[in-house]
């Protein structure tokens, strides 16, 4: 009886919920992109960061560069953007999230157009190594709208290096694949 309590013991240290770190909006990250553009293959690198402005608030960049290719023309685009994060706790673990964007768009034989991204979401920081995403974006750009819905986990290797892995679908049938390395500071 003694055995089988303390295996009990032990097993429900093992079996409790972690308590889940902090939420960070301090980070540099680098994603590589595999995107079905309805039927088109692009390939893209994007870098990003984002820098807290106090408990509520953070800065938001990046800059992506790819390719689509078009039967045997690869046309290429590059995007940056900058903009601004709200983000409140709705648990310890849990944020939710609001950005607003300024997205400048190139693109070979396309031009070049400036328009803006409204995002909403949720973070959760499942446990010490696992973080959970979900969003959906609205952009408005090259007079054309697109709404892409957003999933995606991390997995922290350490308190402040992680790898994700994000899966989007847009109202333009734009399917995109991600993965990529965070950095937190």
């Amino acid at each position: 009886m003694k055995k089988q309590l303390v295996v009990a013991a032990l097993l429900s240290g093992f079996l409790a919920p972690a308590q889940a770190a902090d939420i960070d909006y301090n980070y540099f990250q680098v994603d590589y992109q595999d995107r079905d553009l309805d039927g088109l293959d692009s390939d893209a690198f994007r870098f990003s960061g984002s820098l807290a402005l106090g408990d509520r608030f953070n800065l938001l960049g990046a800059y992506q560069t790819g390719e689509v290719t078009v039967g045997a023309r690869d046309l290429d685009f590059d995007q940056m953007s900058l903009g601004v994060g709200f983000h409140a706790p709705v648990t310890d673990s849990t944020d939710v999230v609001a950005t607003v964007e300024a997205v400048s768009h190139d693109q070979d034989e396309i031009g070049d157009d400036t328009g803006y991204r409204l995002g909403v979401g949720i973070r959760n920081r499942l446990a010490d190594t696992i973080e959970l995403t979900a969003g959906v974006d609205y952009l408005d750009i090259h007079d054309q709208e697109d709404t892409t819905f957003t999933i995606g986990s991390r997995f922290y290797v350490n308190e402040v290096t992680s790898f994700g892995i994000a899966y989007s679908n847009s109202s333009e049938d734009v399917e995109t694949f991600s993965g990529g390395l965070r950095i937190d500071f």
